[in-house]
């Protein structure tokens, strides 16, 4: 039996369509709402609170990777850290030109902490990726200084 053309969206917005399409497709809608795999890739912006600081807890998927980043200015710091509950790849950078710059970069940590001092003002990432099977928990705490 071949599916019927899904939307593009989300695969539970599409599920959602199919149902509305077709008489009894709720189990289609059902097994794609259940089946859709786990965010693998996620850029989230950073919004500081009125005391300059952001937290985060996010899941890395297998193979997967999340960033936070944020326009930084030239004599502002951030002291940041992070917990893990398992090793990630981790790094600090920012792009320029075609090239990237790394200001922090280590593999296979569970926690960091440290202190950015900007430098350069550009928009900087703190960047963690996932290369083991589990699905890995990481709870992220930054605080900017003026």
């Amino acid at each position: 039996m071949a599916l019927p053309h899904l939307p593009t969206g989300s695969p539970r917005m599409a599920g959602l369509a199919v149902v509305r399409k077709r008489k009894g497709a709720w189990l289609l809608a059902a097994l794609l709402a259940v089946s859709a795999p786990a965010l693998r890739a996620e850029v989230i912006d950073i919004k500081w609170s009125a005391d300059g600081r952001f937290q985060r807890s996010l899941s890395l998927a297998p193979g997967g990777f999340s960033e936070l980043c944020g326009a930084l200015q030239v004599g502002q710091s951030v002291e940041w850290q992070f917990e893990a509950g398992q090793a990630l790849d981790f790094n600090i950078h920012y792009h320029e030109g075609q090239g990237v710059q790394y200001p922090v970069r280590v593999d296979r940590v569970r926690q960091q902490r440290g202190q950015l001092v900007v430098d350069s003002t550009q928009d900087y990432c703190w960047m963690w990726s996932n290369k083991s099977a589990p699905t890995a928990l990481l709870r992220v705490r930054l605080r900017l200084r003026q």
